[in-house]
């Protein structure tokens, strides 16, 4: 896949099985799954030069833009599953008490 913007507003699109609409120089594609099982496809990116970056919270994995007209627009580039952290049952209870514990001291209660 290629996606290819210049100033001069010419834009160059290679892409197989992916429905394009062109709306007064906006372009909106819709990505599918690859036809071929196992092989990934690449994430679709599409800079313009008409959106301003206004905020991202790498953390969260979130980046917001405002285009020509003012609208803020707000993604999310980390769309996969977030790692969680399990722990197991016992040092599960020893975190509960740890914590407890801590409370205790910071409240200077016996």
């Amino acid at each position: 896949m290629a996606v290819l913007c210049s100033p001069s507003s010419l834009l160059t699109i290679i892409q197989k099985s992916v429905p394009i609409k062109k709306h007064a120089n906006k372009v909106v594609m819709m990505v599918s799954q690859s036809p071929i099982p196992g092989k990934k496809t690449p994430p679709l990116q599409i800079r313009s030069s008409s959106r301003t970056k206004i905020f991202e919270d790498q953390s969260k994995g979130i980046v917001c833009y405002r285009d020509e007209s003012g609208e803020i627009t707000c993604e999310g580039y980390d769309e996969g599953p977030r790692p969680t952290i399990t722990y197991h049952p016992s040092d599960a209870e020893i975190i509960d008490l740890l914590q407890k514990n801590w409370l205790q001291i910071v409240k200077g209660s016996n």
